[in-house]
């Protein structure tokens, strides 16, 4: 229950909290009890390219309840390791975010000739759209190799990725909501793009949760946090540290690669 000062408010108002916890957890494994030990590491082609799909979220100060839609976004990667647990990595990423704000639109009215009268400026419920390209190069770190030693017969694996990005937007998108009613004979007219071009550059950094299905492909599930500097976004109200968060979903293909020579100890 929640407590408050005014006790007439505190006996008809109660706060209900529910929480869900997600985490990892990383055993590490001194190199003396290590069963999987690499004596060498041999890479003929030690490239990988992936892409992936999924949706965004963004803290804000304020928003609306409308027909705006849903977020989502698409990622597409290459990734060039120098051995087990080191490497470099480009991606590409289209983030696409909705929201709904109020704006204006001006309102005309019909004669029997089908001609306009401008009625004046109405206020009204409009649906958004926002597009954001970003481009990453990121340091990568395989933290399962990196703690626990390379084990030929793991399947599963987690990494991680830092660095720059070069945050572009190109302004955003609006129609009007469709509860907004406009009345018969009248028309709502108003500009459908609306926002400043800008390019920043900003950072980025997040996981790769992978699954090893053989040798060559692999699925995975990777969360990437963005912050994008002062970048301005019309009717987007973030928070005074402008960022946002990906989920990902999608797949990697890892060209052949010769890992590791002579795992077992003798």
């Amino acid at each position: 229950k929640l407590h408050y000062k005014n006790v007439k408010i505190d006996n008809l108002v109660a706060g209900h909290e529910g929480t869900i916890n997600v985490g990892l957890r990383v055993s590490t494994v001194a190199k003396k009890f290590r069963t999987w030990e690499p004596k060498a590491v041999y890479i003929d082609l030690p490239i990988s390219v992936g892409g992936a799909w999924g949706t965004n979220f963004t803290q804000t100060t304020s928003s609306y309840k409308g027909g705006h839609g849903w977020n989502y976004n698409l990622q597409l990667f290459a990734q060039y390791q120098f051995n087990a647990v080191s490497g470099v990595r480009v991606a590409y990423e289209r983030v696409s975010m909705a929201n709904s704000s109020m704006g204006s639109y001006s309102l005309y009215s019909k004669n029997d000739a089908g001609k306009l009268k401008y009625e004046g400026s109405r206020k009204g419920l409009f649906n958004n759209r926002y597009n954001f390209n970003l481009v990453s190069f990121d340091y990568n770190i395989n933290l399962t190799n990196a703690f626990a030693g390379y084990d030929i017969m793991r399947n599963i694996e987690l990494e991680a990725f830092v660095g720059p990005t070069i945050a572009m937007y190109k302004g955003a998108t609006q129609e009007l909501d469709g509860d907004e009613r406009v009345e018969q004979g009248y028309e709502a007219r108003y500009s459908k793009d609306f926002g400043k071009s800008q390019t920043k550059i900003g950072l980025n950094g997040g996981l790769k949760l992978k699954y090893n299905l053989n040798d060559n492909m692999s699925v995975f599930f990777s969360p990437t946090l963005y912050w994008i500097g002062d970048m301005n976004v019309s009717r987007r109200n973030f928070l005074y540290v402008k960022y946002f968060e990906t989920l990902n979903v999608g797949m990697q293909y890892n060209f052949n690669v010769e890992k590791i020579a002579n795992l077992l100890k003798k």
